[in-house]
């Protein structure tokens, strides 16, 4: 979901991606908050993304046309994909699971790693 306000809410704000066609907007990657933060460069507006998927959003990158962003989640430990030509169209692409942290470091050691 996409929303604006006269309050952006800056939380933790983490990266920032700019978009490379025109310079006319950027994202931010609010960690704290957990949302995505559209700044409007020409006429100092903001808007938000938001989602239950969005958690401690940390990274950011815009493809060179503009159309879309990557947003890389650090608790939800997955990759969020924003159509940035509709408002409300997020897509979560990518979702990693827990390692397992084993109790005995022999055995992660030479399952993980067997040359050391």
């Amino acid at each position: 979901m996409c929303y604006g306000g006269k309050d952006p809410g800056f939380r933790y704000p983490y990266d920032v991606a700019i978009s490379p066609a025109d310079a006319s907007f950027a994202l931010v990657a609010n960690s704290g908050n957990n949302k995505v933060a559209r700044i409007d460069l020409n006429a100092n507006a903001v808007t938000f993304y938001a989602g239950p998927g969005f958690k401690n959003p940390y990274g950011i990158a815009i493809a060179h046309d503009g159309s879309f962003a990557l947003v890389a989640n650090y608790r939800a430990i997955n990759v969020a994909r924003i159509d940035l030509h509709h408002a409300n169209a997020v897509t979560f692409i990518l979702s990693l699971i827990h390692i397992r942290r084993c109790p005995r470091k022999e055995t992660c050691r030479s399952r993980s790693y067997p040359n050391t």
